[in-house]
């Protein structure tokens, strides 16, 4: 998890950098012409170790970026569109596929084997579409640019008797706001932050310095069982232009009931395919409150099998 990474925080003070682009036609030598059109080079301003590219993709088209880092660096990738249907590769110098898109998910984190270029793919899987594409390198001595804790972080202070609390703010563009707040060890804490564009993401960062949740890491909501009684940080970082969000936090009470997995009321549904086919989608409805719908299905040893489970509320 991320809690076992390092102790050293990544709380940079200052707004993230905006990106240096450069088109280059000069991809690759790799086997195979990689990548099959021009790449855009991303390079970092001086001193930062983030950037991020604002795009448009036309339907079913792909946007290629590389960007050079070295051997140890942890690099981290995200794509960022509206519905959520720009998708991510990342492919190495050499050839090596470390992120494909078919296997879903527009985030990767990977602590990188080789020096060499790194080229990211943004692939519209939708309809034409805006996106961002935000990369983070992490610097190989472990060093971090700005000051932890932050000194303008706003202290969250729930209600005589209550277990949560709901923050509405309005961010700068590619701007942080920090809030902080107590806990004790064993209590199970949750954090999300929504935003009309889903631009809003989520760092959490204890006073000691572990870093439990990475706003490169992925969609901006975390739940854990707190390791130690300390304040916690929380930062809600942009990554797109001035917007409001919303900041929800809840802690549990100490010794408080969790409810129990709900067990399954009928058999597993089989799922197969028809015949030629390499994919099924199948539909449902579950009963408000805690319920389980399971499903079963044949596949052999060495096959790459990839599951998605969307549905029309929260997830």
């Amino acid at each position: 998890t991320d809690a076992a990474l390092t102790a050293t925080p990544a709380l940079p003070a200052t707004p993230l950098p905006t990106v240096t682009t450069d088109p280059t036609t000069d991809a690759t030598t790799a086997p195979g012409a990689y990548p099959p059109s021009p790449a855009t080079r991303i390079t970092f301003g001086a001193g930062e170790t983030s950037a991020n590219v604002d795009g448009n993709l036309a339907a079913g088209a792909r946007d290629y970026y590389v960007l050079a880092a070295q051997a140890g660096q942890e690099m981290s990738v995200e794509i960022m569109s509206p519905n959520n249907d720009v998708l991510l590769a990342v492919v190495g110098e050499d050839g090596t596929p470390y992120k494909r898109y078919e296997n879903g998910g527009a985030s990767w984190t990977f602590t990188l084997p080789a020096t060499q270029d790194y080229y990211l793919e943004a692939v519209s899987v939708g309809a034409a579409t805006p996106y961002t594409v935000h990369v983070a390198i992490a610097p190989l001595d472990g060093a971090n640019i700005g000051d932890f804790p932050p000194s303008d972080a706003t202290r969250i202070n729930f209600a005589p008797g209550t277990t949560s609390a709901t923050i509405n703010g309005n961010i700068a563009a590619r701007g942080r706001d920090a809030y902080v707040l107590s806990a004790q060890a064993g209590q199970e804490m949750s954090v999300e932050i929504t935003s009309p564009h889903n631009d809003v993401l989520l760092s959490v960062i204890g006073a000691d310095g572990t870093p439990y949740k990475r706003y490169q890491n992925g969609p901006p909501s975390w739940t854990s069982t707190l390791p130690a009684t300390q304040d916690y940080y929380i930062e809600a970082v942009s990554v797109g232009p001035a917007t409001d969000y919303a900041l929800s936090v809840s802690i549990s009470a100490l010794g408080g009931s969790v409810p129990s997995t709900p067990s399954p009321v009928e058999p597993p549904e089989r799922v197969q395919f028809a015949a030629g086919a390499v994919s099924a989608q199948r539909s449902s409805l579950l009963p408000s409150g805690p319920g389980i719908k399971q499903y079963v299905l044949t596949a052999n040893a060495g096959q790459s099998m990839t599951v998605d489970a969307t549905s029309d509320g929260a997830p």
